[in-house]
């Protein structure tokens, strides 16, 4: 259906730049986008992500080649500006690092007295809607020097309004609670503390909220205890730590540093299941068959004493058959669990379960937060197990209470759009991969084609197409099933330090514990739940965002002194700009379609770029030789130089 905008109307619309000089407007009538173009003189000095409303200058062809100028900026996306400090004197001015930001903004003179020069600042916008003259703003903190990476790194966790320090209520609150489990909790909870405990996280994890135990039965099923740490006991609704708490959303974890969710006397401390002390906990207890189905379970109030703070790397060296110091008497509990994971994940598969091939990257960095090695992160079985018992502690703790009709927090993934498989479907007969593309796609569809692609070398950029045709994951009232997993029911129950998806939900399951659940609860809960659930689900998207932009920062700020260099790489996606090239070490750069020699189509429907000549072409998954040929460290962007294919 053919939309047509109006010269004599006007619209609004979310205006997005692309460059200094091409913008455009995105108005959405009757559920289809038409983009107008806008040129810069007609921009009004609109952010990337404003709403506006926009004015028809020259009408297109169909629901093409509008041209449009912004006559009000509606809505900021954001007031506040991160940038570098100058002073002229008379006045001062704040330039953008995001370079999407095009124009500098004035500084009043009364504004930046103690402001020097080149510092860091964060600026809030003053006025708006000026048509010839940049906007006006105020110094709201000086970040520090902009040569220091610290400081960097800073000034992005501030452009994402992320908070990183914690107020004075909760700081009182938090110092008020006891560093031990006291004698009163041991009464009512059940006590585990005699079964065999383990933990098993990364190398240099602080924030330990999840325990295993597990033991085989006389009749061949499986017991595993999956005891996640009580953080609902020590966060009490409506105090100030669940306030924050609830404003932060979760954790952020960047290359250099946590922010945590929580005080790190709670995070790292009283709720943290660390070795040879008693902790209070969450325990999902699952009574597990040999075809991995859970045929009995119970949710309850617990005490355990983790036994051993394992990692997994050493789990890994135990299951490859090594004998590792202190792991000894664990054995036979770790192979007990690698037998029931190894069920688990056939189960999973059974129904669809979708396993992406990423890996994520380690950047090392030296004493001056200077990256010097970027490699892949390594992964175990030793992950995949802890894995697959998480997931299967969330599906019944989601299926139990989804049967029981009370008001909970789910985790839900819906269906890939029908219009991007098919053209993944396009992109895949190139290499002669094949599947009956189905409206209705299911996830074992998803899950053949990349069984199919398992042992070639491109199989890490189909994955990686793939995961971004995927639809997001999010938080929600409602059960909507987990396409991914393949599974009706999901949620987040075992990460209550870090998420407080899991915190709400540990308490909702508390109140149905001790029969608290009474009307006015309920009401409650019926009430905030969507509104909570959509504030989460926007708080963990600003984190991801946060987390990948300090990663290409330091990634660009790995490669800056390494122009010249040359590297062989896969092409990991075309654009009708270029291609992009991922390398062994995760980074990924751009070789713009204007500096490969002759001229060059672009297929959206296969991804590629053809050349008009020779019909020589460019596709994913073809290694490719080049140099790095520039890196912007304000754009966090790489460039690559074509140099010949392997």
């Amino acid at each position: 259906m053919s939309i047509k905008l109006n010269l004599k109307y006007e619209y609004v619309g979310i205006y997005r730049l692309v460059n200094k000089k091409f913008s455009f407007v995105t108005i959405t009538l009757k559920g289809i986008d038409i983009d107008v173009f806008v040129s810069s003189r007609d921009s009004l000095f609109s952010l990337d992500g404003d709403e506006v409303l926009v004015k028809i200058k020259k009408l297109g062809i169909g629901d093409r080649n509008y041209e449009g100028k912004v006559l009000r900026v509606i809505k900021r996306k954001t007031d506040k500006i991160i940038g570098v400090f100058c002073n002229s004197r008379q006045y001062g001015f704040v330039t953008p690092i995001n370079k999407k930001i095009y124009f500098d903004i004035h500084i009043n003179k009364n504004f930046f007295k103690k402001t020097t020069n080149n510092s860091i600042v964060v600026c809030k916008l003053l006025n708006v809607n000026t048509k010839n003259k940049n906007p006006e703003g105020m110094i709201l903190e000086t970040l520090g020097d902009k040569n220091e990476p610290e400081i960097q790194i800073l000034s992005i966790i501030k452009s994402y309004d992320i908070k990183t320090e914690f107020n004075e209520d909760t700081i009182c609150e938090s110092k008020k609670i006891s560093e031990v489990v006291e004698k009163n909790e041991y009464s009512y909870r059940k006590d585990l503390r005699d079964l065999m405990t383990v933990t098993i996280d990364g190398d240099d994890a602080k924030d330990l909220d999840d325990a295993i135990s597990i033991k085989k039965l006389d009749n061949g099923n499986f017991k595993l205890y999956v005891s996640i740490a009580d953080v609902s006991h020590y966060v009490k609704e409506n105090t100030a730590l669940d306030r924050e708490a609830l404003f932060r959303g979760n954790s952020v974890y960047l290359v250099d540093r946590v922010i945590p969710m929580l005080p790190k006397s709670l995070s790292n401390g009283i709720c943290s299941l660390n070795e040879k002390v008693d902790r209070l906990t969450m325990t999902c207890e699952m009574e597990i068959d040999v075809d991995g189905n859970v045929v009995d379970s119970d949710i309850y109030e617990s005490i355990i004493n983790s036994d051993k703070r394992m990692t997994y790397f050493n789990v890994q060296k135990v299951i490859d058959g090594c004998e590792v110091k202190g792991y000894d008497e664990f054995k036979p509990m770790i192979l007990l669990m690698r037998e029931l994971s190894n069920i688990l994940q056939k189960s999973r598969d059974r129904e669809g379960y979708i396993s992406f091939d990423l890996s994520e990257s380690k950047i090392v960095v030296d004493e001056n937060l200077h990256p010097i090695d970027i490699h892949a992160y390594e992964t175990y079985e030793s992950n995949k197990i802890i894995e697959t018992f998480m997931v299967i502690a969330n599906y019944t703790v989601a299926k139990k209470y989804f049967f029981s009709k009370i008001p909970f927090l789910y985790r839900v993934h819906e269906k890939c759009d029908s219009e991007k498989i098919k053209k993944l479907s396009m992109v895949l007969s190139n290499y002669k991969i094949f599947f009956d593309f189905t409206k209705d796609i299911s996830a074992k569809q998803i899950q053949k084609v990349l069984k199919d692609v398992e042992n070639e070398p491109y199989k890490f950029v189909i994955d990686k197409m793939v995961l971004r045709l995927m639809s997001q994951a999010k938080y929600s009232d409602t059960c909507l099933g987990h396409f991914a997993l393949a599974i009706k029911y999901y949620t987040h129950f075992t990460s209550p330090i870090r998420r407080y998806n899991d915190l709400m939900i540990h308490r909702i399951i508390k109140q149905n514990i001790h029969n608290e659940l009474n009307e006015k609860r309920i009401s409650f809960y019926e009430k905030n739940l969507s509104n909570i659930a959509e504030h989460i689900s926007k708080t963990e998207r600003i984190s991801i965002d946060c987390e990948r932009e300090v990663e290409q920062y330091k990634k660009c700020e790995y490669m800056e002194d390494k122009i010249g260099n040359e590297y062989v790489g896969m092409i990991s996606s075309v654009t009708n700009f270029g291609f992009y090239v991922l390398l062994d070490n995760t980074i990924e750069g751009l070789v713009p379609i204007s500096t490969l020699k002759g001229f060059y189509d672009f297929y959206d429907d296969t991804m590629e770029l053809v050349s008009e000549k020779n019909r020589d072409k460019f596709a994913i998954g073809m290694q490719v030789r080049v140099k790095v040929s520039s890196v912007d460290l304000g754009l966090r962007t790489i460039d690559f130089k074509y140099m010949e294919r392997v």
